[in-house]
């Protein structure tokens, strides 16, 4: 019996190099700037808040309370209605954006142009150029051989750590990963008021993060999952006998893919997989995008962008 062994290389050095982070850098500026040169309000700013207070843009009358100011008192809508009424605002804030980016053995999986890791970091890295373009503020969690943790900051200089950490070239360790569900659990913990919340991953082990959690990401934080994959997971290959090793290394298993039973299988498990996280994420007010590892990143993200 002769078998094939599916075999992911890796470019030493960075996944990503300065000169393509220079680029996406580039690329984000462009953007914000065609952007606010299209629009045709006088303020600055891309996105609408959240919050309502103080600001320019005007979100709704409603009857006058104790600690409203008098110089928001809309006066025809009180002689009209007979009663005082105030107009209420759309409070201006800076965006902020928190990103949990999955860098375990699994993400180092890829068969076509660049492995999940490398589609991750990119993706990271144009969110975060796009904040900062913004004006807004960039946190990371970096998930691996442990939690690597990075403040918010409003400058590339300050964000020069996260992205060296996301796009340091993949390393092994016999240390176990810690979980999604921990990663999450620390973003929750630290989260501020307003911060929205992406975390980049393939989602493999979404099964160990609660329902609780997902609810309190969906209530607590603007929280966006962007699953990376890779074509090669969406359909076994009909390869013949595969050597499958799990992404710990400490598995191995031999598998016939010309076999249409273990092929439909794997089909199945896939779509089941697919449509529980869907739900889930649908019950939870989370957004769920999909990041293909063989696909321009920015094209995919040119509506969240």
């Amino acid at each position: 019996m002769r078998t094939r062994t599916l075999i992911t290389t890796v470019a030493p050095g960075p996944l990503l190099s300065d000169t393509e982070l220079t680029r996406l850098r580039s690329q984000m500026l462009t953007r914000r700037d065609r952007q606010r040169r299209r629009t045709t309000t006088p303020f600055p700013g891309t996105r609408h808040s959240p919050f309502i207070g103080q600001g320019l843009e005007l979100h709704e009358l409603r009857p006058y309370q104790p600690g409203d100011e008098r110089r928001h008192l809309d006066w025809r809508a009180t002689a009209r209605r007979g009663r005082p009424y105030a107009r209420v605002f759309i409070a201006e804030r800076q965006p902020a954006l928190l990103l949990i980016v999955d860098r375990r053995p699994a993400m180092a999986f890829g068969t076509r142009r660049e492995i999940k890791m490398t589609a991750a970091a990119r993706c990271a890295a144009l969110l975060a150029f796009a904040t900062l373009a913004d004006g807004g503020r960039v946190g990371g969690i970096v998930l691996e051989h442990g939690l690597q943790q990075f403040a918010p900051g409003r400058s590339t200089q300050a964000l020069t750590p996260l992205l060296q950490a996301v796009t340091a070239p993949p390393t092994s360790s016999p240390q176990a990963s810690p979980s999604l569900a921990q990663a999450i659990d620390l973003a929750l913990r630290q989260r501020s008021h307003g911060t929205a919340l992406c975390v980049i991953s393939d989602l493999a082990d979404i099964g160990s993060v609660s329902d609780a959690q997902l609810q309190r990401c969906g209530q607590q934080l603007s929280t966006v999952f962007i699953r990376v994959r890779d074509p090669a997971e969406l359909t076994l290959p009909d390869a013949g006998w595969l050597r499958l090793r799990s992404p710990e290394g400490d598995a191995m298993l031999v598998v016939d893919s010309s076999d249409p039973v273990i092929r439909q299988r794997h089909a199945a498990a896939v779509l089941q997989h697919d449509q529980q996280l869907a739900r889930r994420c649908r019950r939870a007010n989370i957004t769920l995008l999909t990041l293909d590892n063989d696909r321009d990143a920015l094209m995919q993200l040119d509506h969240v962008l």
